[in-house]
């Protein structure tokens, strides 16, 4: 009889070997698309159709002018991966799990990134036709003065969690000193379940302000990961309590028995985002609510990654028992804003196919 391996096989890497293009049929997983591929309108195009998809994007397609009153980047700060080796028949079997923590994330590092996207999103999506409005002091706006805006640089549970994991933590920073401010439903970290009145009604004066009809409010909503977990399974000789390995049977065979490793390698991934539109807003019983939704996002199978690893981006390092990530922050400062562009071409040429 075959005994599952309990055993945790958790190894560091530090370098892996990526694609250097992406394959346009069918993607999955990691993709690794080149910036300067993107500069091309025909790629652009490739790109788009395989890796994004929308739900009600065409209200893109319906407004000329768009405002943007906050751009949040989450980041994590500590992550997990799982691995799973199932044994015969589905049954049974050997799962790992690992977890990583980001020992030296930097407030201001991270508001310099979503600064630098927010204002690469802001040029394309000027050149993809659209007014970019700037949303004025929107401390001043009525509504705003009602909110505790969300603290940029705080550490909470992430909005986007594995299931099996409680292991998920990041840090929220805004663009240009923008308020962190969450509307509508599932939208704030400490608070997934309740809506956000007043975060809408801010969202509705920011829109009303900036013209109302023909206008959207664009909300982006980006997870920024740093690192990639590896999972390797299969089966491999069986092994006493003592570690010594089994001797074959007097027939010759051997005992095997299931294993399941993972690996943490340092590396800048960007999942779950997406670009949101409200086009109109309507107040009902003194709330503001957001009307005629839709948004454009990364497939839910696809992850924009880095193609740069290893002990380039910091080092993954075993803390007694503990495992922390330390950052080169120059270093994931220069990938992360390359990534983020790369998100922004996507979302921004995809906003575009439905004018």
């Amino acid at each position: 009889m075959k005994a599952p391996l309990r055993g945790l096989f958790f190894v560091c890497l530090m370098l892996v070997t990526v694609a250097s293009t992406f394959a346009w049929a069918g993607p999955k997983g990691p993709q690794y698309v080149p910036l300067e591929l993107l500069k091309d309108e025909k790629t652009l195009k490739k790109a788009v159709e395989a890796l994004t998809d929308d739900t009600k994007g065409k209200q893109f397609g319906k407004i000329k002018k768009v405002v943007i009153p906050s751009f949040i980047v989450e980041f994590r700060t500590t992550s997990s991966g799982r691995v799973v080796k199932k044994g015969a028949l589905g049954q049974h079997g050997v799962a790992v799990n690992a977890t990583v923590s980001f020992g030296n994330p930097d407030k201001a590092v991270m508001e310099s990134i979503a600064s630098a996207a927010l204002a690469d999103l802001t040029e394309r999506l000027t050149a993809a036709g659209y007014q970019v409005v700037n949303p004025g002091d929107v401390t001043a706006l009525e509504p705003y003065k009602k909110l505790t805006p969300f603290p940029s640089g705080k550490v909470t549970e992430s909005t986007v969690k594995q299931v099996g994991f409680s292991d998920f933590k990041s840090m929220y920073v805004a663009a240009e000193g923008l308020p962190i401010y969450f509307d509508g439903v599932t939208q704030d970290p400490e608070s997934p379940a309740s809506p956000h009145f007043d975060g809408t009604a801010v969202s509705g004066a920011v829109w009303e302000k900036a013209g109302g009809d023909g206008v959207g409010v664009v909300r982006p909503k980006i997870i920024v990961d740093f690192v990639n977990f590896v999972g390797d399974t299969g089966q491999q000789n069986a092994k006493d309590f003592l570690g010594n390995e089994i001797l074959p049977d007097r027939f010759g065979n051997k005992p095997q028995v299931d294993f399941a490793s993972i690996s943490a390698i340092p590396q800048i991934k960007i999942y779950a985002s997406l670009l949101g539109v409200t086009r109109t807003y309507v107040k009902v019983m003194g709330n503001t609510y957001p009307d005629d939704v839709g948004s454009v996002y990364l497939r839910s199978d696809i992850e924009l990654a880095s193609t740069t690893t290893s002990d380039t981006l910091g080092k993954v390092e075993d803390n007694n028992g503990a495992w922390i990530f330390t950052a080169d922050n120059e270093k994931f400062k220069e990938v992360a804003i390359d990534l983020l562009k790369e998100f922004n071409a996507l979302m921004a040429g995809k906003a575009k196919s439905f004018k």
